[in-house]
């Protein structure tokens, strides 16, 4: 038998694996920036997530 879910449960499940699949690219973008096969949009969208997480490059 299927276990029923409230809605909240539905949205907290997909968040956490919104959140899993941000980290995975987050990851994946930056050992291609570590190994210099970063194109451009990607050192803009890794730039953009330190701005948005408050780190300042030096």
């Amino acid at each position: 038998m299927r276990k029923h879910r409230s809605l909240t449960g539905y949205i907290v499940e997909a968040v956490e694996e919104k959140l899993a699949r941000d980290r995975e690219e987050e990851l994946r973008l930056g050992f291609a920036s570590l190994a210099g096969t970063a194109d451009d949009d990607s050192a803009a969208w890794i730039g953009a997530q330190r701005g948005s997480m408050g780190e300042v490059d030096a």
